[in-house]
C-alpha cells in the first residue's frame, strides 16, 4: 500500500529541533516519523482523555432518571399527548 505524503515547512526553535533530531537518531527514524508517531499518540490520548470525561459523566448521571425506560418510542404517546403532554391538539387562530 502505497501512502501519500505532503512536504511543507515547520518552524521550531533551536532547543526543540535539537530534541527531535535527538529522538529520530535513537530511534532510528526521520525526523518526520517522529513527529507524526508522537503527535498521532498525542492526539488519540487527548481523544480518549476527552471520551472517558464523558462517559464518567454519563455514569454519574446514570441511575438519576425516575424510571428504566430508555426507549422513547415507548413514552411518545404519554409525551406529546398525555395528561401533561406537550400538544394539546388545540390550534393557533
Amino acid at each position: 500500500m502505497q501512502t501519500h505524503t505532503i512536504k511543507t515547512t515547520l518552524t521550531f526553535s533551536p532547543s526543540f529541533l535539537q530534541r527531535v533530531k535527538t529522538l529520530a537518531q535513537e530511534r532510528k527514524w526521520s525526523m518526520s516519523r517522529v513527529i507524526e508517531n508522537d503527535l498521532s499518540t498525542f492526539h488519540e490520548t487527548q481523544e480518549r482523555q476527552k471520551l472517558n470525561k464523558m462517559y464518567a459523566t454519563l455514569r454519574k448521571w446514570q441511575g438519576s432518571s425516575t424510571t428504566d425506560i430508555t426507549d422513547a418510542s415507548q413514552t411518545i404517546d404519554e409525551t406529546l399527548y398525555g395528561e401533561n403532554g406537550v400538544w394539546r391538539g388545540q390550534r393557533d387562530e
